[in-house]
C-alpha cells in the first residue's frame, strides 16, 4: 500500500511536534501560537493540545515517564509511548523549534487567505461583464488566491521543466553532475555555507533547477535557519509561488537525491572553485569574441600615421586626443657665451 507524499505542511507539523517531544521546556514560550487549529493532521493536533495540559498541570517531569503520561492522556488509536519515542528521536535538534514553528504559523495564514479567496470568488458569482461590484470581487478573489498557493501544489505532477531537467541522472564529470556535487555537499554540511556563499556567486551554476536550489540555500543560511531538506524546500516554494510557478514533487524527490549523494565535507569548495574558473573562463572568451567583432566592423584606432579608423569608439578617441592641451616645450636657459683663453705677451 503506498502513502501519499506528505505536503510541505504536514512536514513541519511533524518537525514541529518532534522537537516539542524530544525536549518539551519549549512549549511554554510557543504555548500562545501552538493552538491545535494551525494544525491540518488531526494526530499533531491532538498531541499539541495533550502537551499544553500535561505541562500545565503536571509540569513536564522525567523524559523515562513523560511519553507514557502524555500517551495515556491522549488516548489515541496507534498514538502509544513508543510511537511518542519514535517521532521524538527523528525530530530535528529543539533549538530550531521556532523556524518550524514559524512555517506552521505561516502555513495557516495561508489557509485562511485561501478560505477568503474562496468566499470572496463564491459571492462574485460565474457571470462577468453585468455587475462592475461582482467583477470586482472576482478580481480580488484572484488577487486574494495569489498570496495564498493551495498546499497541495507539492504534490502536483511531475511533469514539466524541473521534470526534464533533474529527473535523470547527470553523466560523471560533467557540468551539471559537479553541480550536483557541490549542492550535495552544501545540503548535508550546512556548516560551509556562509563561507561558500561569498565567493560562489549564484550566477556559476546554470540556469534552472540547480541555480533555483543554491539560491534557496544560500537564502535560507542568511536567515540563520539549519540548512535542511525541509527548510530548502520551504523556500523553494515560496520563492516558486512568489513567480506563479509551481513546486512540484520532481524537485522534493531532487532534494532527496542530494540528501542521498556521498560527498565528502569540502567538496563544495574544490569543484565549486573549478566551477568558478570555468565560468569566468567562459566569460571572458565572450568578452573576447565581443571585442573581436567589434575590431572586425571597424571600431579599432588605425594605423600608425596617427590618422583613426571609422567608428564611434575610434571617432571619440580622435576627438578627446584634440581637446587635450598641446604641451608646451620647456625652454632651456640661454647657454653662457665661452671666453677662450688668450696668451700673455710681454711687451
Amino acid at each position: 500500500m503506498t502513502h501519499p507524499t506528505p505536503s510541505l505542511s504536514e512536514r513541519a507539523e511533524q518537525a514541529l511536534v518532534a522537537s516539542l517531544l524530544r525536549d518539551p521546556t519549549w512549549f511554554e514560550g510557543y504555548r500562545r501560537v501552538l493552538t491545535s487549529d494551525r494544525f491540518t493532521k488531526p494526530t499533531y493536533a491532538a498531541i499539541v493540545n495533550g502537551l499544553a495540559e500535561q505541562v500545565t498541570q503536571t509540569g513536564v517531569g522525567r523524559e523515562a515517564d513523560f511519553s507514557s503520561r502524555l500517551a495515556e492522556r491522549l488516548n489515541l488509536p496507534g498514538v502509544d509511548a513508543a510511537y511518542l519515542r519514535d517521532l521524538a528521536a527523528t525530530g530535528p535538534d529543539a533549538a530550531d523549534l521556532r523556524v518550524y514553528a514559524r512555517m506552521v504559523q505561516e502555513a495557516f495564514v495561508r489557509r485562511q487567505l485561501a478560505a477568503q479567496a474562496e468566499r470572496i470568488a463564491a459571492s462574485a458569482g460565474p457571470v462577468r461583464g453585468v455587475d462592475d461590484h461582482l467583477d470586482h470581487l472576482d478580481r480580488l478573489a484572484k488577487a486574494v488566491a495569489r498570496l495564498a498557493p493551495a498546499d497541495a501544489e507539492v504534490r502536483a505532477s511531475a511533469a514539466g521543466a524541473v521534470a526534464v531537467e533533474v529527473a535523470a541522472a547527470p553523466v560523471i564529470g560533467s557540468r551539471q553532475w559537479r553541480e550536483d556535487q557541490v549542492l550535495a555537499d552544501l545540503l548535508q554540511h550546512g556548516e560551509q555555507v556562509v563561507e561558500v556563499e561569498v565567493w560562489l556567486t549564484a550566477d556559476t551554476f546554470e540556469d534552472g533547477p540547480r541555480r533555483e536550489v543554491y539560491e534557496a540555500i544560500g537564502t535560507v543560511s542568511d536567515q540563520g535557519e539549519p540548512i535542511t531538506e525541509l527548510t530548502v524546500a520551504w523556500e523553494l516554494s515560496r520563492q516558486y509561488s512568489a513567480d506563479g510557478t509551481t513546486y512540484d514533487a520532481t524537485m522534493e524527490g531532487y532534494l532527496a537525491s542530494l540528501l542521498a549523494t556521498e560527498v565528502v565535507v569540502g567538496t563544495a569548495v574544490e569543484i565549486g572553485r573549478d566551477l568558478l574558473v570555468d565560468t569566468l573562463r567562459a566569460d571572458l572568451a565572450v568578452d573576447a569574441a565581443r571585442v573581436i567583432a567589434d575590431v572586425e566592423q571597424g571600431e579599432q584606432v588605425g594605423p600608425v600615421t596617427g590618422t583613426a579608423a571609422e567608428g564611434p569608439r575610434a571617432r571619440a578617441a580622435e576627438q578627446t586626443l584634440q581637446e587635450q592641451p598641446v604641451p608646451t616645450a620647456v625652454q632651456l636657459p640661454p647657454a653662457q657665451p665661452t671666453v677662450e683663453a688668450q696668451p700673455k705677451i710681454r711687451p
